[in-house]
C-alpha cells in the first residue's frame, strides 16, 4: 500500500522521488528537497489549526457589544461590570459608537449584542429585544426665553427658534427634523453638538433650543441658565438590549440571561 501511495505521488508531481535497488530505497536530490517543503507544510497546518482553536475559543469567551456613548446607560456599565467580576474568564469587548452605527456592527457581525435608543416601540428586523427603560424627549431651553415659564412647549412654537441641530448620526437629529417636518416647518439652525456637555454650553451661549433625552439632564444642574420641557405632542425613546440569536457565542448567551436576571432584580 505504501508503494502505491509514493507512486502516485510520482505520477502526481512527474518527478521520481525514491532511488530503489534490490538492498535498499533512498531519496533521490530532488526527492530530499521536496521532503523539506513537506515538512513546512505540515508545521505550518498545525499551527493553522492552533490558530483556529485558539481563535475558536476566544470567540466564545468573549461578548460583544455595540453601545452609543451616552451619559445616562450608567447602570448598563454596571451590569457589565458585575458579570466581568463574576465571570473572569470572559473578555468583554464594548465597542462605543454612534447611534446609527450600533446596528451595523450587528449587521457586519462586530458585535451580537447592542445596547441602544431607538425610536420605535416595536421593531420587525428580526433581532430580540429587552426593554431596559423608556425616557421622555424634552425641548431644552434657555431660562431668558418666554418659553420657559409654560408647563410644556409645542413643537409648532418652535418655528421662530434658532435649533441647535444634534450630529447626523444621532437618533435625536432624526427627531428634530421629522417633528419639525411634521409640524409644517424645516429648522433653522446655525450649530451642530454632539455631547452633554457642548449641548449645555452652545444652547446657553447661542440662546438656541434643542430636542434632549430627559434622563441625561437629571442629575445635571440646570438652575439659572436653562430647563427642560416636555414637548407637545409627546416623545419618548425605548433603550433596549438588541441581539442576534442565531450568532451569539457561549459566553454572550451567558451575558443575555444575566442580564434578564438583574432586570428581573435577582442580581440587585
Amino acid at each position: 500500500a505504501l508503494s502505491r501511495h509514493i507512486k502516485e505521488l510520482e505520477d502526481e508531481l512527474g518527478v521520481q522521488l525514491f532511488e530503489r535497488s534490490a538492498k535498499s530505497v533512498e531519496l533521490t536530490w530532488l526527492g530530499s528537497q521536496i521532503l523539506g517543503y513537506a515538512r513546512k507544510m505540515i508545521a505550518l497546518r498545525d499551527e493553522c489549526m492552533g490558530m483556529i482553536s485558539d481563535a475558536v475559543e476566544r470567540m466564545d469567551n468573549t461578548v460583544r457589544i455595540s453601545c452609543t456613548r451616552n451619559w445616562s446607560f450608567t447602570d448598563f456599565y454596571k451590569i457589565v461590570e458585575t458579570f466581568k467580576k463574576e465571570n473572569p474568564n470572559y473578555s468583554m469587548d464594548i465597542m462605543q459608537c454612534t447611534d446609527h452605527e450600533v446596528f451595523k456592527m450587528m449587521e457586519n457581525g462586530r458585535a451580537a449584542i447592542a445596547f441602544a435608543r431607538e425610536l420605535r416601540e416595536k421593531q420587525t428586523d428580526g433581532y430580540e429585544r429587552i426593554r431596559f427603560s423608556t425616557d421622555e424627549i424634552r425641548v431644552l431651553i434657555p431660562c431668558k426665553d418666554p418659553l420657559s415659564s409654560r408647563e410644556s412647549v409645542s413643537i409648532l412654537e418652535l418655528k421662530n427658534r434658532m435649533f441647535m441641530l444634534h450630529s447626523t448620526n444621532s437618533i435625536l437629529h432624526d427627531v428634530e427634523m421629522q417633528v419639525c417636518r411634521d409640524n409644517g416647518f424645516e429648522p433653522s439652525y446655525s450649530l451642530r453638538g454632539m455631547d452633554l456637555y457642548e449641548t449645555m454650553s452652545l444652547v446657553r451661549g447661542a440662546e438656541c433650543v434643542c430636542l434632549a433625552f430627559g434622563s441625561d439632564y437629571l442629575s445635571e444642574n440646570l438652575n439659572n441658565v436653562y430647563v427642560l420641557k416636555p414637548c407637545v405632542p409627546r416623545l419618548y425613546s425605548f433603550t433596549n438590549l438588541v441581539y442576534n440569536k442565531n450568532i451569539l457565542t457561549g459566553a454572550e448567551k451567558k451575558f443575555i440571561s444575566y442580564y434578564q436576571e438583574w432586570m428581573s432584580g435577582a442580581k440587585r
